[in-house]
């Protein structure tokens, strides 16, 4: 069984300030990442969540009901405020399905798939 790094930091913000590498304008998760991209985090025996929305809710404000976070930058384990955006569903699946390449940011960077 694969064992999981320790990430710095006993907060929601501190682990996303202190575990993320810059790219290209990205903030790359680097703690747990799902097998399809999104970046993940758990607290103590919490049920784990998604880390750009943690890192949303930590350096923007709270994600209304009803609404999703979506990546401007088309990358997944991005925790960069200043790339998400709080979107209807049908607002992030429009811009997914715009024939918008899911492998390149918007910054030109080139994503891993």
């Amino acid at each position: 069984m694969k064992r999981r790094r320790r990430l710095k930091g006993s907060t929601p913000r501190e682990r996303i300030m202190l575990n993320h590498k810059k790219v290209n304008g990205c903030w790359m998760w680097q703690g747990w990442t799902r097998p399809d991209g999104y970046g993940m985090l758990a607290f103590g025996s919490g049920r784990p969540s998604y880390a750009h929305r943690i890192a949303y809710t930590e350096l923007v404000g709270p994600i209304p009901p009803g609404l999703t976070v979506d990546h401007l930058c088309r990358n997944k384990s991005c925790v960069n405020p200043a790339h998400l955006e709080v979107v209807t569903r049908a607002v992030n699946t429009s811009r997914a399905s715009k024939g918008l390449d899911r492998r390149r940011g918007t910054n030109g960077q080139f994503l891993a798939a």
